[in-house]
């Protein structure tokens, strides 16, 4: 019950409502009081799930969980969606999603949330070409600039695979292979580098003779090379 000339309430909750007025000159007069019905409309409830921690340069993404809404704008540094989730490309001195939930009655609610920039790992590794069946010894130089754990991912292209710091390993069969390295912190957040390998072919030793045997006086033999596969040197023994 209010008592003065204008009044203002809060009305808590949704719903139909019935309002009488009287003035006061004619409460005694038994005059008949005014009314009017009024609806107040369920506002809808903006939310959204969101990681709070957001790798630099990755995708934002951001599940909607508002109630009672039926449109909704997302906007973040200066891109903007009206999707219901929405996925944005990391902008730069940007750390906060502003989410506007409306509903069909024209009732919105808007909710603001931040989140923290981490910096990806930089993955690096360095090796010596081999030749084919000795094994080749992986330097993993990764870093992060968060100092936080890493764990790696090795891919050898040849159906190998590794998670060691510095993995040694042995192609089978000569080819080019491109090995990756994803290096992952803490954060979920990764960088991959890939680089060429390409063991050396080994050469084949032969050589064929003259003689089958030796007399006392046709006792030199004739040596020749006929060894396969880009001969560089040679060691007669």
């Amino acid at each position: 019950n209010l008592i003065g000339t204008n009044e203002t309430i809060d009305v808590t909750s949704f719903g139909n409502y019935l309002l009488n007025i009287v003035p006061n000159y004619l409460v005694c007069n038994g005059a008949s009081n005014f009314s009017m019905d009024f609806e107040i409309f369920e506002s809808p409830s903006a939310n959204f799930d969101l990681d709070d921690n957001i790798c630099e340069n990755q995708f934002i993404e951001a599940i909607n969980t508002s109630v009672n809404a039926d449109n909704y704008e997302w906007h973040y540094g200066n891109l903007s969606q009206t999707s219901n989730n929405c996925n944005f490309n990391f902008q730069n001195n940007f750390n906060s999603i502003n989410l506007i939930a409306y509903n069909n009655n024209g009732c919105s609610d808007t909710l603001i949330k931040e989140f923290n920039i981490v910096k990806p790992p930089i993955s690096s590794f360095v090796f010596s070409d081999k030749c084919l069946g000795d094994t080749y010894e992986f330097i993993n130089q990764s870093y992060d600039l968060n100092n936080s754990n890493l764990s790696y991912e090795w891919d050898f292209d040849d159906g190998g695979n590794s998670n060691e710091i510095n993995p040694n390993y042995e192609y089978l069969s000569l080819g080019n292979y491109h090995v990756s390295l994803v290096t992952t912190n803490e954060f979920n957040c990764s960088d991959t580098v890939v680089l060429s390998v390409s063991p050396y072919s080994n050469p084949v030793a032969e050589f064929t003779m003259n003689k089958a045997y030796l007399t006392e006086t046709n006792n030199q033999l004739e040596l020749s090379d006929v060894s396969s596969s880009n001969i560089n040197n040679r060691l007669w023994n």
